[in-house]
């Protein structure tokens, strides 16, 4: 599974998703941080990726194709936010190979 990590949320959340045994990267590691929510879900799309995000306009977007975590948590240290996270992970892999769309972690 691979994912895209959204500039609102951590470079570490990558590494983290990395030791998961998931390929990861954050938008800073892609060179799309000033990038638009457009062109960062195309890359998503083209690479097979789903984008992590606390932006809700991704699923506005109007892209069947675009896989969507968003997280809904107020901001919270690395630690809170993996915390939330790491029960979830295997749930929210499962949901996105079975085709889900959106997920919300709430």
């Amino acid at each position: 599974m691979r994912f895209v990590v959204d500039a609102q949320l951590p470079p570490a959340l990558a590494a983290w998703i990395r030791r998961r045994g998931s390929d990861a990267n954050h938008v800073f590691d892609l060179n799309l941080e000033d990038a638009d929510d457009a062109a960062i879900a195309r890359w998503a799309i083209n690479a097979n990726a789903a984008v992590i995000t606390k932006d809700d306009d991704f699923g506005r977007l109007g892209y069947e194709q675009l896989q969507i975590v968003w997280v809904r948590i107020g901001n919270a240290s690395n630690t809170a936010l993996i915390a939330v996270i790491e029960p979830l992970w295997d749930e929210i892999c499962a949901q996105l190979a079975s085709g889900v769309r959106i997920i919300e972690i709430r």
